[in-house]
């Protein structure tokens, strides 16, 4: 939701989680009491902005056509009933972004270009891998991605790159 964002101090709140529950996509909380706050990076704050304005302008252009968005007393995700909300994932006319457009995304890469190794849940662990070759603290890493503890961190979502291998070799060589 937007108001999950703070553009001044570039982070965001993660305190739900959207789950399809048989009748409509439903506000969550997120999984394993999960919530946190974590930075958001120039570029992403960029992009995000760039995104409300244009949903903004959006909002102008389609005026009473535009669709608000509603969670109802089960928290679910609707058109015509409860308290508004506003996502960040809205089409030109307001409608939901689904989650499941991702998981299609996933699926034509991973079966439709042939890329195996792939599914959607493999962006966690670049993004994991990316920040730790980089020189990220692993307990900044950890707290990010809103592990229990740093073994799941490292055990699952940590991988070892050739560039990483290179790097550490070149340490082992220093000693």
């Amino acid at each position: 939701m937007w108001d999950d964002i703070d553009f001044q101090n570039a982070k965001l709140t993660i305190n739900k989680q959207v789950q399809h529950n048989g009748e409509g996509w439903q506000i969550l909380p997120p999984k394993y009491g999960s919530s946190r706050t974590i930075d958001l990076d120039d570029t992403m704050i960029a992009l995000l902005k760039s995104e409300f304005d244009r949903q903004e302008s959006c909002r102008q252009t389609y005026g009473q056509n535009y669709n608000r968005l509603y969670k109802n007393d089960q928290n679910v995700i609707n058109t015509i009933s409860g308290k508004e909300i506003y996502p960040v994932c809205r089409r030109e006319n307001g409608l939901y972004i689904q989650p499941r457009i991702m998981q299609h995304v996933g699926r034509v890469t991973h079966i439709e270009l042939g890329i195996k190794e792939y599914d959607y849940h493999s962006l966690r662990h670049t993004h994991t891998t990316n920040l730790i070759q980089a020189g990220a603290n692993i307990k900044y890493v950890q707290e990010r991605l809103g592990h229990k503890n740093v073994q799941v961190t490292l055990n699952i979502y940590a991988h070892v790159t050739d560039r990483l291998r290179d790097e550490q070799k070149k340490i082992l060589n220093r000693l």
